[in-house]
């Protein structure tokens, strides 16, 4: 091992430097011995009556400069040693010290002790010995020091860092035993060679960075990294060495910020601001520039001239030194030695990441490093198999061939009538206004469909056969329902959607009226709001109720008079209701309630044995969607505010993906805004559309920020744990839309998504009654019916789901795997929470519904998460997606439309994987 050069103190404020005879090294007032080659110094490191020299340069493309003619030691592990210049070698070779070791050599000497190379006679292997010089073995500040050398190299086990053994003491002097590596120092390589050829100093390169990294993943701060403390064995095999400077971050004073060696100290160092992982990466850029270029990037006479140098000038480009440098390797140089530590790269594993070659996300997860999330962009991944990517897309157009026919069975628009489409229906219901007396042409007017879901629940609490749904298909009673409102008024929702329902706005403004329809234009309900004041007149005539009975499309005849009993929400002067006769006809009507006012019937009321006063019986949740509902809302609360916590120390720490979840929220809020602006309901009136876009935009903040906390909480775990399921993800936010490995994961997800669109109802149809569970209701999202821009509007929600959902459920498993040990206990977990509510939602037996709900939703669900974020975002998507749109009978139905619309874009995305992914060939994939 050559000798150990120990750092200079370099105390707050500047002072006058001194340059060795011997090799021009730039020494502190204080040395008197060159820390370097242990040359005597005149006047406590003052020169003498010789001029100061500057440090010594290598010359130009790797030819050495001329070095001074002062004799030097002799390379390690050559055998011998020449002694070097100063007093003589305190021990001679071949001399016994201890009686254990026998003296071969001195390797080196400098201002921190003496290293000679020994052979252990008692475990028979060569070692060095390193002793502090015996001018300073009653100096308590170095034998401190000489001590902190192995408490620090101690706790770093690296093949990049040099081995300290012991420490111990023999007559009076301290000395440390440690590997003795038979090579040389890098900055005697340099000084011979010049610089290296560029293979090698790449190899070198990333050798350092990865030592350098294993001494501060254990918190360790080198201080002193420079060429004289790198070793080179035979092999090209770095070691570093010389941690007697070394300190943990947390215990460095500040008095003691400035000690090391000036020349390699950062500008932060210099001042004697602080000292960080980000000085030691500066000194480490230092070294790179040296090993590729062979000069140095910063020379001085004195202290204050380095320290202008390092704090205000640039180094020239290494390519106007070396032509054929790598622009990888020269912008990682440049990145290191930037004057503010925060522009530096993170840590050595970050510049080992942006050299050529390697696997630098292999690197830090062996390191414990959070990886960057450029280094997971950058990270390699395994292209799909011509044969696999086939079969995906096969499989992906099979399901997409069977989505309509299988989500009949799920889907309430696939088990009802669709006979008129919704321009007919709104025909229809103009017509049955005008015939019930509504005259003039309205000021505004909305449209779209309920769903009788009293009728749903009264089916499922009383019916628990596989086939209760069947009786949908008949038509009666009306389940689906179409509406029409008018209003001689702009119609301003108070919902954050923007959207007017059957009942938002209220039914408060005198003129306002509305139809409800079956699919088959028969009048289900009516209502015209009543004038506020009441003009005076002479007595009318008694309504005539036939007019409702034949909007109703019902016989008279089928039921007589009875007491009414359900209200309008408005003044009316007269009422009746009528009752069936006929109680085995189901089909029909139970009650018929009406009222009148002015001689005109203003409202109709069909009663079913099911239907619920809205207005006094609020609607009847299940004990299991109960209890789902707040299994949902404490898991919303905890993530809330644990998400809230992370995110803030994410930031403080400098973790987070601020660009990645700028971008995952900034896209959330375009969708929810479009998805907004194309459903809502405007209105031409400036404040009741300014409230309008002010819910809206509320919304979509509340949308926005939740995923943007979310994210910067969680990601960075899920990028520490499982970095590999963010590659694609990454370059995706990147703008890398045609990259390789992002259509391929477009291909998996959209496959997986397709099959899940399938295997879904399947199981909901078809399997679940073979367990003697009923199924359970019937999805009933049907604004797809009401035409094109509903049906986009559908698709951006779908993504919007799918983007919620998939982060979300990849994010799931951070608690679950800080909870647990087992990956396999993991998947066992996350398979359970994310059933857990399904299962509760849907009735029966929870104990009998949790493992089937397990199986066919929450285990697919684990293996969409396992193949990565992208896959499934894109998955959960295509599910959301195809199974909302109605399916209708056959395509060829006019409420096919919207369904042959998503069945478009599902292919699309399948097909556009696959072309851009090369249909599954092994590709390169671009690093950035």
């Amino acid at each position: 091992m050559t000798r150990e050069g120990g750092g200079d103190s370099v105390t707050d404020a500047p002072r006058a430097m001194a340059t060795c005879p011997a090799c021009a090294h730039l020494t502190a007032e204080g040395q008197r011995f060159c820390p370097s080659c242990g040359t005597p110094l005149a006047t406590d490191g003052l020169p003498t009556d010789t001029a100061p020299r500057s440090l010594s340069r290598a010359g130009r493309r790797g030819s050495p400069s001329p070095r001074p003619s002062a004799p030097r030691p002799s390379p390690a592990g050559s055998g011998s040693a020449t002694p070097a210049p100063g007093p003589a070698p305190r021990f001679v070779p071949g001399a016994l010290f201890g009686e254990r070791y026998r003296i071969v050599g001195l390797l080196g000497r400098g201002g921190m002790g003496e290293v000679y190379r020994a052979d252990d006679l008692r475990l028979g292997q060569a070692v060095a010995l390193k002793f502090l010089p015996e001018s300073l073995n009653e100096d308590a500040g170095r034998r401190e020091r000489f001590y902190n050398e192995v408490r620090m190299a101690r706790q770093i086990a690296h093949p990049a860092v040099c081995r300290v053994y012991d420490i111990g003491e023999e007559e009076g002097q301290p000395f440390l035993t440690m590997e003795y590596v038979d090579g040389e120092d890098l900055a005697s390589l340099l000084r011979r060679i010049g610089r290296l050829p560029a293979d090698k100093a790449v190899d070198i390169a990333r050798q350092l960075c990865a030592g350098l990294a294993a001494a501060h993943d254990k918190g360790v701060l080198h201080r002193d990294l420079k060429p004289d403390n790198v070793m080179l064995d035979g092999r090209g095999k770095v070691r570093i060495t010389d941690f007697g400077l070394a300190g943990l971050a947390e215990t460095i004073q500040r008095e003691d910020v400035r000690s090391g060696t000036p020349a390699y100290m950062s500008p932060e160092q210099l001042a004697g601001r602080e000292v960080t992982v980000a000085s030691d990466v500066y000194a480490l850029g230092l070294v790179l520039y040296e090993l590729f270029t062979g000069r140095k990037p910063f020379e001085g006479r004195t202290l204050a001239e380095l320290m202008r140098k390092h704090e205000e000038t640039t180094p020239a480009d290494p390519s106007s030194l070396v032509q054929e440098i790598d622009p990888a390797v020269e912008r990682v140089i440049l990145r290191c030695l930037e004057k503010d530590p925060r522009l530096r790269p993170s840590s050595a594993l970050a510049v080992a990441a942006a050299l050529p070659g390697g696997d630098p996300l292999a690197a830090a997860l062996a390191a414990g490093e959070l990886p960057s999330p450029e280094m997971v962009a950058a990270a390699g991944a395994e292209a799909l198999r011509a044969r696999t990517a086939r079969a995906l897309l096969v499989v992906a157009l099979v399901a997409l061939a069977l989505v309509p026919p299988m989500a009949r069975h799920i889907q309430i628009t696939g088990m009802v009538p669709l006979d008129k489409p919704p321009d007919a229906l709104e025909d229809r219901a103009r017509d049955a206004l005008r015939a019930l007396g509504q005259d003039g042409a309205p000021a505004d007017h909305a449209k779209g469909f309920n769903v009788d879901q009293d009728y749903l629940g009264w089916v499922e609490s009383r019916d628990r056969s596989p086939e209760r749904w069947e009786r949908l298909r008949t038509g009666g009673p009306a389940t689906l329902r179409y509406w029409y409102r008018q209003s001689p008024r702009s119609m301003s929702s108070t919902m954050m959607s923007g959207r007017v329902r059957w009942t938002n706005p209220p039914a408060l403004v005198s003129g306002m009226a509305g139809v409800e329809l079956d699919m088959e234009g028969r009048l289900v309900g009516f209502y015209r709001v009543t004038p506020q004041v009441e003009a005076g007149g002479a007595a009318v005539a008694a309504p005539d109720w036939s007019t409702l009975f034949t909007q109703a499309g019902l016989d008279p005849t089928q039921f007589a008079p009875a007491v009414p009993q359900w209200t309008p929400p408005f003044y009316t002067d007269a009422r009746t209701a009528w009752t069936r006769r006929d109680a085995a006809r189901t089909d029909l009507p139970s009650r018929v309630e009406a009222a009148a006012y002015r001689g005109r019937p203003v409202y109709l009321q069909l009663v079913g044995d099911w239907t619920r006063p809205e207005r006094m019986v609020p609607f009847p949740f299940t004990a299991g969607q109960m209890a789902a509902a707040r299994v949902g809302i404490v898991l919303l609360l905890a993530l809330t505010v644990g998400a809230l916590r992370l995110a803030r120390q994410n930031l403080r720490l400098g973790r987070g993906d601020r660009r990645g979840a700028s971008r995952v929220a900034g896209l959330t809020a375009v969708l929810v805004l479009a998805q907004w602006a194309a459903t809502a309901h405007h209105v031409p009136d400036m404040f009741d559309e300014l409230a309008i876009a002010a819910r809206g935009i509320s919304f979509t903040l509340l949308v926005t920020c939740s995923i943007w906390i979310l994210y910067l909480a969680l990601e960075p775990y899920v990028r520490r744990q499982w970095p590999e399921t963010l590659v694609s993800w990454t370059r995706l936010l990147a703008g890398r839309y045609r990259d390789p490995m992002v259509a391929r994961d477009l291909l998996v997800g959209g496959a997986i998504g397709c099959a899940f669109s399938v295997i879904l109802p399947f199981a909901w149809a078809y399997l679940l009654p073979l367990t003697g569970i009923a199924p359970p209701r019937p999805v009933s999202d049907d604004d797809g019916l009401l035409g094109g821009r509903y049906a986009v509007a559908a698709i951006l929600s779908a993504v919007v789901v799918g983007l919620g959902q998939g982060l979300g459920l990849t994010l799931l498993r951070v608690p679950l795997r800080r909870l647990l040990r087992y990956e396999w206990a993991v998947a066992a977990a996350f398979a359970v929470v994310v059933s857990l509510e399904d299962a509760l939602a849907l009735g029966g037996p929870f104990w009998m519904m949790l493992p089937f709900v397990v199986a066919v939703d929450g285990l697919p669900l684990y293996l969409i998460v396992r193949c990565g974020v992208l896959p499934s975002v894109v998955a959960l998507f295509m599910t959301s997606m195809l199974l909302s749109f109605p399916a209708g009978p056959n395509l060829g139905h006019w409420s096919a439309s919207p369904m042959l619309a998503g069945l478009t874009v599902a292919a699309a995305i399948v097909v556009y994987g696959f072309r851009v992914s090369g249909a599954g060939e092994a590709r390169a994939v671009p690093a950035s």
